[in-house]
């Protein structure tokens, strides 16, 4: 917490190119010495060497849609190896973690907290003769990942420092909130020693599966320290992932920072480097097997425990389970008697696929309703528990909807099987894809055909059997898709709008589509139990989470703007100068990273009073701007331009814009 209040305290905004980020590079060169000087006098088996390098180059990548050709200059790159004496030739294990910051924020959590981690766990290697690193330990504080990856392209391409790691822990944020979650990985074993050294594990291959379709305009520094041209390093990608409002902005600062995100990712850190250490120490560092290569199939237990498998063997592993659930129809004994299984079954998968479409489609729809009658998209912005409260009903009044078509108790069991067989056809289909999540589904049909097994009325073990059965899978997947749509809804406000009549309210449709999908992941084939649990009263139970849903619908309706002081609107502020041989033409833009138009946010006394609302906007200034389709988030809708020149002509004229200017 020193170094977090010090770098975005004390110093500040800290962007490339400025006088801040010098005055951080001095300051972690000194804590760097500092743990030198520690070493020295207390640690006469550890060897630590401290070097700063200036790299510079350039990288071609695909950024937010867009192939760019990023140059850089001089960035500043601050190495810090300990080495135990009986192991200097050996690979190191690099913690990579960046210490400029984003424009207007301070950056505490993103990426102030990540050095202040990486530095402790540094400190915690030294002061602790107990802890015997197996290999060297590396913390590369790297002065360049805001400008899209440089500094830590510039130590791969540059620095002979880069030769010696052998496996790599990248520490990024998208918020001050925990917990530390694992969403990328390059291979098995690296996952193998995050799962056997964190104290908390926290992560999902469907974070990963997630991520990699670039839906959020979202990169970190593993992308350039794993890249096949660089060398292909292993490693994982670790950040804190909630209260993403925060992210980017004058709002992360140290008051809303949590000390337990920070301990939490430090102990979890401390482990998974030594677990890496005996890896390399056995195995050394060598290119990553063809099989390991293809990654792991990885998720956590509320935190408590850690589960993961080769993607290899998942492939087989979760298309086997198609074929058990079609065999179980002819052996399970309570199918062995009566006509009709087979039609029964298929009954029950058609059942889930219909289930399935309306727990995702009602939600979705109620979203572009409430927009289409209130004209207020994205109200739910800064109020994730109101969203919940009207999404959530909505899904399950869906997911119930198709049930209400089997009126006979007896039909459950066959009901049930057809939802399993379901689950199992989807999980080989997305598996034979490459789709890791694909685990989630194999585990609901493979409990779905065990439950089936075990009656409930059977006595203790066999009813203890069968909850463990219907549980296990929704405590597996309640964590990582219960809390993605907040995730989403706390950065919709970088998403900007969508194209055509429905752009108002796409935002609200896909968080729909997003509770939806994880309302009917977390379910499973328990929404068969919960339709005959309610059967007799179906409609009235559908009738009454619709209006639950609606009422919430309202309330959220109920505001002109979602914005507040914890949950503030981004803008694009925009300084167009425009020459040519006889004239000269200078001008404000203003644009919206939102749906919203931006002078709905704005106090309507801000021509006035302007100093007195410094925190109720965030000016976001962005270097990629474009009028083409492709990136209209960034562009003007023509119907607003003169509202936004009224707005500023205003606004230009304050004290306030004078002293921003």
């Amino acid at each position: 917490m020193d170094t977090v209040r010090a770098l975005s305290e004390d110093i500040g905004i800290r962007l490339v190119g400025t006088q801040e980020l010098d005055e951080a590079a001095h300051y972690l060169v000194a804590r760097a010495h500092e743990l030198k000087a520690m070493a020295e006098e207390q640690r006469p088996d550890l060897l630590v060497e401290v070097d700063v390098e200036e790299v510079s180059g350039g990288l071609n990548l695909v950024f937010m849609g867009t192939s760019i050709t990023n140059a850089y200059h001089n960035l500043t790159n601050i190495v810090l190896r300990i080495s135990p004496k009986r192991a200097l030739g050996q690979p190191a294990v690099l913690i990579n973690a960046h210490f400029d910051s984003s424009f207007g924020s301070p950056g505490a959590s993103d990426c102030a907290g990540c050095v202040g981690v990486a530095l402790e766990v540094a400190r915690v290697a030294i002061a602790s003769p107990e802890l015997q690193l197996p290999v060297p330990l590396m913390l590369l504080l790297n002065g360049g990942e805001e400008t899209v990856l440089t500094a830590a392209h510039g130590f791969m391409q540059h620095s002979s420092w880069a030769k010696q790691v052998g496996v790599f822990i990248n520490l990024e944020s998208t918020g001050p909130g925990g917990p530390d979650v694992v969403f990328q990985h390059t291979g098995a074993w690296t996952l193998d020693a995050y799962g056997k050294g964190a104290r908390f594990p926290h992560g999902s291959v469907f974070a990963q599966d997630f991520f990699e379709t670039r839906l959020l305009s979202m990169d970190t520094d593993f992308r350039v320290l794993s890249a096949d041209y660089l060398g292909a390093l292993p490693g994982i990608d670790i950040a804190q992932v909630l209260d993403g409002a925060a992210y980017h902005t004058h709002l992360d600062n140290v008051q809303r920072l949590r000390k337990g995100t920070l301990q939490m990712l430090g102990e979890n850190v401390v482990g998974t480097v030594l677990e890496m250490g005996k890896h390399l120490r056995q195995q050394g560092a060598q290119p990553l097997p063809a099989g390991d290569a293809e990654g792991a199939v990885f998720f956590d237990i509320l935190g408590t425990s850690w589960v993961q498998y080769p993607m290899r063997t998942g492939r087989w592993l979760h298309a086997l389970v198609l074929p058990l659930a079609l065999a179980a129809v002819s052996l399970l004994p309570r199918y062995r008697s009566g006509p009709g299984r087979w039609a029964l079954c298929g009954k029950g998968a058609a059942l889930w696929a219909a289930s399935t479409l309306a727990c995702i489609a009602l939600p979705a729809c109620l979203g572009a309703a409430r927009v289409a009658v209130t004209g207020r998209p994205i109200a739910w912005f800064g109020r994730p528990l109101l969203a919940y409260a009207m999404y959530l009903p909505a899904a399950v009044a869906g997911a119930l909807l198709p049930y209400a078509a089997v009126p006979k108790p007896s039909q459950q069991a066959a009901i049930t099987h057809g939802a399993a067989i379901a689950h199992a056809a989807l999980a080989a289909l997305m598996s034979a894809a490459g789709l890791k999540s694909s685990f989630a589904l194999a585990l609901w049909a493979l409990t779905g055909v065990l439950c089936l097994l075990c009656p409930r009325q059977a006595g203790a073990r066999p009813r203890l059997f069968w909850t463990l059965a219907v549980t296990a899978p929704a405590l597996v997947s309640v964590a990582s898709f219960g809390t993605l749509p907040v995730f989403v809804m706390e950065h919709i406000s970088l998403s900007g709008k969508g194209d055509g009549p429905l752009g108002a309210a796409a935002a609200d449709v896909a968080v729909g589509v997003l509770f939806g999908l994880a309302a009917t992941l977390i379910i499973g084939h328990l929404r068969v139990a919960l339709a005959h649990a309610v059967q007799p009263h179906m409609g009235r139970y559908i009738a009454g989470l619709l209006l639950v849903s609606a009422g919430f619908a309202a309330v959220l309706s109920a505001q002109p703007h979602p914005y507040s002081a914890v949950f503030p609107k981004r803008i694009l502020l925009q300084h167009v100068v425009r020459l040519d041989n006889s004239s000269q033409d200078s001008r404000w833009v203003v644009g919206t990273l939102d749906v919203i138009p931006v002078e709905i946010a704005l106090p309507p006394n801000i021509s006035k009073r302007a100093t007195d609302y410094p925190d109720d906007w965030q000016v976001f200034p962005l270097s990629l701007c474009t009028a083409s389709r492709k990136h209209r988030m960034f562009t003007l809708p023509p119907w607003s331009t003169q509202a936004y020149k009224h707005i500023w002509k205003a606004a230009l004229n304050t004290e306030w814009m004078g002293q921003l200017l």
